[in-house]
């Protein structure tokens, strides 16, 4: 029975990936070997080869996404991991900052009576235009 949801489970998630995906996919060791001798991928040769196995006509940029995502999964698969659904990975782990990597501490500045932190001090002056005088006559409801 495990055999048998297994097996629905992973049609299932096939199921939702493109045509390129698969294609990717089942030939995963072919294209990688031939990456991996190459400097810099060629998607754009890649994206020809998948347009010539009747692939419609993605572009460079699909071709190397759904490669990318293509890698990640076997990688996934490779690392043991129980999905290689996309939706189901957790955020990747990063490590504790280091005490040398956190920012220095702001400096503190000087307090009111009251407690609260005094704007002006330590800072530069700021000078702004003060807002326009507006004549209440002026500005005022309409006069008949």
């Amino acid at each position: 029975m495990a055999k048998r949801v297994a097996r629905m489970l992973e049609a299932s998630v096939e199921k939702g990936r493109s045509k390129l995906y698969l294609w990717l996919s089942a030939n995963h060791a072919d294209i990688a070997s031939v990456l991996e001798k190459q400097r810099r991928p060629s998607w754009q040769a890649l994206a020809r080869t998948a347009h010539d196995s009747g692939l419609g006509n993605p572009s460079r940029q699909t071709v190397r996404k759904a490669w990318m995502r293509v890698v990640e999964d076997k990688e996934r698969e490779a690392n043991g991991s129980k999905s290689a659904s996309r939706a189901g990975r957790s955020a990747p782990h990063l490590p504790a900052p280091t005490a040398s990597a956190l920012p220095a501490a702001p400096p503190q500045r000087e307090q009111t009576a009251y407690g609260q932190p005094n704007p002006g001090a330590g800072t530069r002056a700021f000078k702004h235009n003060p807002a326009p005088k507006i004549d209440p006559d002026e500005w005022g409801p309409a006069k008949k």
